[in-house]
């Protein structure tokens, strides 16, 4: 008997116990059908029944059929990438049309407390099947990977003895400090900050980038003059 398609894209892409029975799986590679959606959670709100999503801010949760723990709350699905368990907001980052498949259990003996909201396995595709979902009319480019994390050069000067540098040694750091984690909450907004000046600048350009909790982004750069209030 000739397997559907359905059966062949399971065998490529799910193993294990996951490739077991399932409430509904649904196939993104052999429908035919145009996604434009950005993530995979708004493609399957209101096409998967019994699937809630919400939205709060940059983060995502979804529900299966109300359910609810013993002390009255509902329990939030489990959501597993290419079979492995990771957090709703990461998935949310990946286009809706670089999906292949998504599995929906209504418990699932692997997860924690078996899976008692559902699970929700979702597989990226790979092979032949991506490549076939990047045709474009356009140019395709190609980006290398990530960088070498590399450490923040900042010298200490914590020890106040003059160092005696030839011009060639002098401090001459266009960047003086970088603070790649900055959180507040909303309570204390005051950040201290300290560093070592290099050896010219009398004024500093501060910069700020990043988002709030609800998903904006922030940026704010301003001229700084030690001899003026600045904020």
């Amino acid at each position: 008997k000739k397997k559907s398609a359905i059966q062949e894209l399971e065998e490529r892409y799910a193993s294990g116990l996951f490739s077991g029975l399932t409430e509904k799986t649904i196939d993104l590679v052999n429908g035919g059908e145009k996604i434009y959606q950005n993530n995979i959670f708004d493609y399957i709100q209101g096409r998967v029944p019994g699937i809630k999503v919400v939205k709060n801010g940059i983060n995502y949760e979804l529900f299966y059929r109300n359910r609810f723990s013993l002390f009255g709350g509902p329990i939030p699905m489990l959501v597993y990438l290419d079979e492995m368990q990771t957090d709703a907001r990461l998935v949310a980052t990946i286009p809706a049309n670089q999906v292949s498949m998504i599995k929906v259990f209504s418990s699932f003996v692997g997860a924690e407390g078996n899976g008692a909201g559902g699970v929700l396995a979702v597989y990226t595709k790979k092979g032949a099947d991506l490549s076939s979902s990047l045709s474009t009319s356009g140019d395709i480019f190609q980006y290398k990977g990530y960088s070498v994390i590399k450490e923040f050069y900042a010298p200490d000067y914590s020890s106040g003895k003059p160092l005696n540098l030839s011009s060639s040694q002098k401090d001459q750091r266009i960047t003086l400090h970088w603070q790649p984690d900055i959180i507040v909450d909303g309570v204390d907004t005051k950040v201290p900050v300290q560093f070592y000046n290099n050896e010219r600048s009398r004024s500093f350009k501060v910069v700020v980038e990043g988002m709030t909790s609800e998903g904006k982004m922030v940026f704010i750069e301003k001229i700084i003059n030690p001899d003026k209030k600045a904020f």
